[in-house]
C-alpha cells in the first residue's frame, strides 16, 4: 500500500482534531513522507506531529490497521484523497473523506454532475419528473449522482440510464452491500453500464441513522448543483440541500413536486431562495452549460403514431417511460 494512502486512512479515523487541523497537518506529512520510506516510518513521523495526544493517535493506527485488512481480504477499491484520479469536486468541500471506496468505473470527468434527491415516497408526476431529469441531462452529456434510494433517486438513475449515461450512486453503508436490497438488479446494470458506485464506508459496515447524512454530503459534493424533485419536511433530501448550500453548490426544486403533501419541503427551499426549475434544460442553462440536445417526448398520440414509436422503441431510438416516450437525438 502506498505510504500516503495509509496516512488517509490513519486521518479517517483520528479523533480530537477538526477537519481544518486535518488537512493542515496531512499536507505537512505529505510533503514529508515519501513512498521510500516504511509504514514504521510513516508513524513515527505522524507521531512525532502529534505528540500532544499519542492514545488518540494509537487508537486510529490501530483502528485503520483493521480496515485496512479488511480491505485487502474482500479486494476491494478505494481511492485516497491524495490520489489524482479522486474526484476534484468532492476534494473541495469543507470534510472529503479521506477514503473512498468505489465498485465500477471511474469517471475521467467530473464537470458535468448534478446530483438528484427526493422522497422514497414521490407522487406520480414527481417519479415522472425524476426520470425527466436523468433523462434530459442524460442526452446532454450530464451525469446523474443520487443515492440508489427507492422512489426520486431510484428514478433518476433509471432515467440517466435509459439515455445511455453511466450513472454515479453513493451509498449509505459499506460497499460490499446494496441497501435497499430492492436496487440490487439496478446496481448491478448500473455497473454493466459503465457507471460507478461510492461509499466513505469500507466493507462490512451497516446502514445506521448517522451514516445517510454522511453520505449525502458526497452526493453534493460530486456534483455541480443539487435538484430536489419532491421532499417532505423532514427529509434527507433536504440535509443533501444544507450540504449544497454550505458547499456553494447551486440548488434546485422541481415544480412537479411542489403541489403534493409531499413536497412541503421544497416549497421551503423555494421561499429560502432555491430556484424552481420544470426540467433538465432550466438547470443546465443556468448553470450555463450548453444544452446540446433538446428533449424531445409526447404522451398524446394517435395509434399510428404508437406503432411508429413502437418500432423506435425496438430499435433503440426511443424510451417508454409509463405511457410517455423520449426520444434519443
Amino acid at each position: 500500500m502506498d505510504n500516503k494512502d495509509y496516512l488517509a486512512f490513519v486521518f479517517k479515523h483520528l479523533k480530537g482534531l477538526d477537519m481544518k487541523d486535518k488537512i493542515s497537518l496531512l499536507t505537512l506529512l505529505e510533503e514529508r513522507v515519501g513512498k521510500e520510506i516504511s509504514i514504521s516510518g510513516v508513524k513515527k513521523c505522524i507521531s512525532g506531529l502529534f505528540a500532544k495526544d499519542l492514545k488518540a493517535l494509537d487508537v486510529a493506527f490501530k483502528a485503520a490497521d483493521r480496515e485496512i485488512k479488511t480491505v485487502e481480504k474482500s479486494s476491494v477499491k478505494f481511492i485516497s484523497i491524495f490520489s489524482p484520479l479522486y474526484p476534484p469536486l468532492l476534494k473541495e468541500i469543507y470534510d472529503p473523506p479521506f477514503i473512498l471506496f468505489y465498485r465500477g468505473l471511474l469517471p475521467a470527468d467530473y464537470s458535468r454532475t448534478v446530483g438528484v434527491v427526493g422522497t422514497r415516497y414521490p407522487s406520480g408526476a414527481a417519479l415522472s419528473a425524476a426520470f425527466d431529469m436523468g433523462f434530459g441531462f442524460g442526452v446532454n452529456g450530464v451525469r446523474v449522482v443520487s443515492g440508489l434510494a427507492l422512489g426520486i433517486d431510484r428514478h433518476s438513475h433509471i432515467g440517466n440510464m435509459a439515455a445511455e449515461m453511466p450513472a454515479i450512486a453513493v451509498l449509505g453503508n459499506g460497499i460490499d452491500e446494496i441497501y435497499p436490497y430492492a436496487n440490487r438488479k439496478l446496481a448491478y446494470q448500473m455497473l454493466e453500464d459503465g457507471g460507478v458506485i461510492f461509499s466513505e464506508f469500507g466493507p462490512g459496515i451497516k446502514p445506521a441513522k448517522f451514516t445517510f447524512p454522511q453520505r449525502n454530503r458526497i452526493i453534493s459534493g460530486l456534483s455541480s448543483a443539487v435538484v430536489v424533485v419532491q421532499a417532505p419536511k423532514r427529509s434527507g433530501a433536504l440535509i443533501t440541500a444544507d450540504f449544497a448550500a454550505e458547499q456553494g453548490r447551486e440548488i434546485y426544486v422541481h415544480e412537479a413536486g411542489l403541489p403534493f403533501p409531499q413536497g412541503a419541503g421544497g416549497l421551503a427551499l423555494v421561499e429560502q431562495g432555491a430556484k424552481s426549475v420544470s426540467g433538465p434544460v432550466d438547470v443546465m442553462m443556468d448553470l450555463g452549460w450548453d444544452v446540446e440536445i433538446p428533449v424531445y417526448k409526447t404522451d398524446s398520440l394517435k395509434e399510428a403514431e404508437q406503432h411508429q414509436l413502437l418500432s423506435w422503441e425496438l430499435d433503440d431510438r426511443a424510451v417508454n417511460n409509463s405511457g410517455i416516450y423520449y426520444f434519443k437525438r
